[in-house]
């Protein structure tokens, strides 16, 4: 199959592009895919530069422009997604854009309410299996900066805002937005809300769905992705 779509997958916040390995398995047969750790997370860990959702974008973009690839499908979780849009605002790289679990509209109650999850000693106390997850994917010397730089990250989305509407009316390609009906970090209504203000925009629910994506059904999700990334 010589004409396959390239496709883009962009991993969240703390996650790695490995969590996507059982997914690519499903859709390879279809696609070219794509992959690779954003800035300070996986095997890019080691980086010492503070996050900002414009360095994330322009990581995505250098990939793109370096394998040459022409209007790339992309799929983005959780972070990932606000990625995509971010980049797509600023640039018109992409031909489709599909999102799962993406928290789209930040300000600085949102951020000071996110917080806690990025505190590394409530997580070591609280659930401290994550914390041994965290530590695998980023390693020992790693994982703790990385939530801070994540904590401190919140609070410039909060206050640069790179999805406002002026941003969002710049974005005129396909865009899918789907999130699980049990996420309890991302919003129905902030969802459609984004939905309603993007030129060519649907939204999905999947159900009985959470937000880590290793409690994804990836049958029912690369379904989804191979009907809407065509």
């Amino acid at each position: 199959m010589h004409n396959k779509k390239d496709l883009i997958l962009i991993h969240g916040a703390l996650g790695t592009s490995k969590q996507f390995a059982p997914l690519i398995e499903l859709l390879k047969s279809n696609y070219n895919i794509h992959i690779f750790d954003l800035p300070a997370h996986g095997v890019l860990a080691y980086q010492s530069d503070s996050l900002s959702m414009y360095s994330f974008a322009n990581y995505v973009r250098n990939y793109i422009l370096k394998n040459k690839l022409q209007k790339p499908f992309i799929f983005g979780f959780s972070m990932g997604g606000f990625v995509a849009l971010t980049l797509q605002s600023q640039t018109n790289i992409f031909s489709k854009i599909m999102t799962l679990n993406t928290k789209l509209v930040w300000n600085i109650e949102t951020a000071e309410r996110e917080q806690k999850m990025f505190d590394p000693e409530i997580i070591l106390e609280k659930v401290p299996h994550y914390a041994d997850m965290l530590i695998s994917m980023h390693g020992e010397d790693n994982w703790k900066s990385l939530l801070d730089k994540h904590r401190d990250m919140m609070f410039k989305i909060a206050k640069s805002t790179p999805l406002s509407d002026y941003a969002l009316s710049k974005i005129n390609i396909p865009v899918l937005l789907t999130k699980g009906d049990s996420d309890k970090m991302v919003t129905s209504e902030e969802t459609l809300a984004v939905a309603s203000k993007l030129s060519d925009a649907e939204s999905y629910e999947f159900e009985n769905t959470s937000h880590p994506i290793e409690k994804i059904d990836l049958e029912l999700l690369s379904s989804k992705i191979r009907e809407f990334l065509t």
